[in-house]
């Protein structure tokens, strides 16, 4: 703590001192100071906070607090606008001074110097090495070619998640600028901070819109650490009493850890990557041991206040008290200067308010402060007691583990965090990766055995890691709509944000007894008392950017004929409307899969093309997707296998979890007809052959594609007639039809979106589509179209059984292909 600010007067008011203090015990500048503090004082020993009615001028504050002082004793350690510091003998009632001060002439009110903490008093800890990211993806909007919303989900299914590993992450290439450049950041730990791209803020990261200055309100920012370097501002020290007021230090670890979640330099090749394109002002008002004064704080929270470029104030400290000096100080900031504040709700795992964030529900300030909760990773193994990777509720309270009461850790909030009705939003908090100063030594270094490896990194868990996140997507989509009020800002981070009773669950053990005690409230059976309780059910958890109005589209891409990703080839997305570029990735050698990022507009439609030497004809179009902001969009139309030039080639692709066979009826009127596809379906009751594109007949099915293969996708190759490319080989007169068949080899139906393209001459000349309800009532057979003299015929009709000589099939089982001479 600060030691004593004692006000120095001029000499015109040295009489008056004197006739105040006549008679009053000595007060010594350090005596409150050197008192012993601890999580258990609620207050500093012989300090009390009074606040002056707001009718008298700033400038006779100082002397309506000298005067005061004069009349109980204490001196005036510091004045700041209408509130004055008293300083007391270290053993004074400060109750009772506080109430004997309150009726005095001209004082608004009178309060102890409450004290707030760090919430977080948890192990600090090194990360473990990743390998695997897991991406949240969208298929609710996804479109096909045509722009009906074919590739739509089933109901319940629409949201999926798909495991990548980091080197095909950090491998994945785009185009910007007209350079070749990563995806996703160079960072060299970025995959380790889970709650980045959590937040989907690797959705959005390449948005270079400057955002504006956030204010964190916390122990000081080491500026000069590498991932941070020019983008702090030093700010103002409030706590150490030293020759350098302007430089607040990181004496404690815990507002660097901070910074560097809302600030840390993207795509630099070191460390992590910040939500926010911004910068940081670095306020300092907490000590080396995280403790700090309701009045400091206050002071603080108007300093930021008071800077025109802050528009976000971050507050991860509090305490379970609350006072009029900080809330007034909170109003100031909130209703005069049009301030977001964030706050940390807390982590004593209760539904007690913990303040400042405890007034997210006030009615004068509430509406531009947002309290944060805090949720567990994916990979969490707090309180997973069998080591399962799964949370256990017991939610019907039998004692016995059942299936559908395990949850995924990142499903529900972690055991520490507070919650109830006056929490608003919830971001990451357990095992967030971030900075640690480096430029000094700190307390957390020191003598909690933060940094053991000293590269400035570490994990820390907290409420206080969750509140950043919130602060950086606030300042993400204030630079999207800069006209919006902070109040309007808060509301759309709450109202695009997701809900925990839609992709969490409000889960509670029915034998939890106390509720508002979280887990220690005893009596639950399970390994937590809660997934979310009911009273989280109107939070909701951070996606900046769905908050930005962003999404992305994942498109899959490969050789048609052995599967293989399809290197090198260029993918666009166009707004549909506009016409203008958004994004192009590169298919990498190591990955099939492509992010095109950073797309604007809800629901807005993009065209994609794709581009590959011998492959296309210039650009084609291969789909389009609707846009689905906050996430990565997956449309069935977007997993496409591409051809080379110079074979007219059938190419099926389908969606997981499907395994589809497809099949090529040659015409009858040329030769003896017959099947191409995979023989090996004895049960078919058809002659079927892979086939051969030298001889007859001069058609040949490629891969096998489904359960056994990590992608969906069949092709048939047909050879061209002479002197046509895209005319097949015994296509000869109207009548000789090619027909294209999909079967379902489990027989259970055709639940999955697929697509059927028809290639020729590097251009897609025919395509048949079948949503996932196309064949709801368990038809196994799809028959997607039919060609004749180059031209493709949509069809796309479902049918029972074995395929029979008439109708859409005309042929007879005797008719084989093996064996028989090729018929000109």
């Amino acid at each position: 703590m600060r030691a004593l600010r004692l006000i120095h007067l001029l000499a015109g008011l040295m009489l008056v001192i004197g006739l105040v203090f006549a008679g009053a015990e000595p007060v010594t500048a350090d005596r409150a100071a050197e008192a012993e503090i601890n999580r258990d004082m609620r207050y500093m020993p012989g300090e009390v906070i009074v606040g002056f009615s707001e009718e008298s001028q700033p400038q006779q504050y100082t002397a309506q607090a000298l005067a005061l002082a004069g009349e109980v004793g204490a001196q005036v350690a510091e004045v700041s606008g209408n509130t004055a510091l008293l300083r007391f003998a270290p053993d004074t009632d400060v109750q009772a001074m506080v109430e004997q001060i309150t009726v005095m002439t001209g004082v608004s009110y009178a309060e102890p110097n409450y004290i707030s903490w760090i919430p977080e008093d948890s192990a600090l800890r090194e990360p473990e090495p990743v390998s695997e990211v897991k991406v949240k993806l969208n298929q609710t909007a996804a479109s096909g070619v045509r722009g009906q919303n074919l590739a739509a989900a089933p109901a319940g299914t629409e949201d999926q998640v798909l495991a990548f590993s980091v080197s095909e992450l950090s491998n994945m290439r785009s185009i910007r600028n007209g350079k070749s450049v990563p995806t996703f950041p160079t960072d060299t730990r970025l995959w380790e901070n889970w709650a980045w791209d959590y937040v989907q803020a690797d959705l959005i990261w390449t948005d270079r819109a400057v955002n504006p200055i956030v204010c964190v309100v916390d122990t000081g920012v080491d500026v000069n650490h590498p991932d941070l370097k020019g983008r702090v501002i030093n700010g103002r020290d409030f706590v150490d009493d030293d020759e350098y007021p302007n430089i607040p230090d990181d004496d404690n670890g815990h507002g660097t850890h901070v910074a560097g979640t809302i600030a840390a330099i993207a795509n630099n090749k070191r460390g992590i990557a910040g939500v926010a394109n911004a910068k940081v002002l670095a306020v300092k008002v907490l000590s080396s041991q995280g403790w700090g004064t309701a009045f400091d704080i206050a002071q603080g929270i108007r300093y930021c206040a008071d800077n025109p470029a802050v528009r976000v104030i971050n507050i991860s400290l509090g305490s379970f008290d609350p006072d009029n000096t900080e809330k007034n100080a909170l109003d100031y900031a909130i209703n005069t200067k049009g301030k977001l504040v964030v706050a940390a709700a807390g982590n004593d795992s209760t539904t007690q308010r913990f303040y400042p964030a405890g007034w997210s529900d006030d009615p004068v300030i509430g509406g531009g402060l947002i309290a944060v909760a805090a949720s567990r990773p994916p990979d969490s193994q707090m309180d997973d007691d069998n080591q399962d990777g799964k949370l256990w509720v017991d939610v019907n309270g039998d004692g016995f583990e059942d299936e559908n009461e395990k949850f995924s850790p990142d499903q529900c909030a972690a055991d520490f965090t507070n919650y109830g009705s006056w929490v608003e939003m919830i971001a990451p908090g357990e095992g967030v990766l971030s900075t640690l100063p480096v430029s000094y030594t700190y307390y957390n270094k020191s003598f909690r055995g933060s940094d053991v490896d000293n590269d400035g990194y570490g994990l820390y868990d907290g409420t206080s890691m969750s509140a950043p996140h919130v602060s950086a997507a606030a300042a993400r989509a204030w630079s999207v709509f800069p006209l919006y009020t902070n109040l309007q800002i808060a509301q759309r981070l709450w109202e695009t944000g997701e809900a925990p009773g839609d992709l969490w669950l409000t889960a509670t053990d029915p034998n939890w007894i106390d509720t508002d005690l979280g887990y220690a409230g005893g009596g639950y059976l399970g390994e937590a008392p809660f997934c979310w309780p009911e009273s989280m059910a109107d939070a909701r958890y951070l996606n900046v950017a769905r908050a930005m109005d962003r999404g992305a589209i994942l498109v899959m891409a490969v050789d048609a004929t052995n599967g293989l990703p399809l290197q090198n080839a260029v993918v666009y997305a166009y707004d549909a409307t506009s016409n203008v570029l958004r994004d192009r990735a590169i298919v990498s050698r190591d990955s099939h899969r492509v992010f095109l990022i950073n797309l604007p507009g809800e629901g807005t439609d993009y065209n994609i093309f794709l581009n590959k030497s011998y492959y296309t004809y210039d650009s084609v179009f291969i789909g389009h997707a609707y846009n689905v902001a906050g996430y990565a969009n997956t449309a069935g139309s977007l997993w496409v296998g591409v051809p080379r030039r110079g074979k007219i080639t059938a190419v099926a692709n389908w969606g997981k979890n499907t395994d589809l066979d497809l099949y090529l009826w040659l015409p009858e009127t040329s030769s003896p007809g017959g099947v191409v596809g995979y023989r090996r379906k004895p049960d078919l009751g058809l002659n079927e052959w892979e086939g051969d594109l030298s001889d007859y007949p001069r058609a040949r099915w490629n891969r096998e594609g489904g359960s056994r293969d990590w992608m969906g996708m069949e092709s048939i190759s047909i050879a061209p007639r002479p002197g046509y490319s895209n005319i097949p080989y015994y296509n000869q007169a109207p009548g000789d039809t090619y027909h294209f068949l999909l079967r379902d080899v489990a027989g259970d139906g055709l639940n999955n979106y697929v697509i059927l393209r028809l290639w020729a001459n590097g251009k897609i000349i025919g395509v048949s589509e079948a949503s996932p309800v196309a064949c709801a009532g368990g038809e196994p057979w799809w028959y997607a179209g039919y060609m004749q003299l180059g031209t493709y015929t949509d069809v796309g009709l479902c049918g029972n059984g074995a395929p029979q000589p008439v109708g859409i099939w005309p042929y007879a089982d005797e008719h084989v292909v093996q064996g028989v001479s090729e018929q000109p």
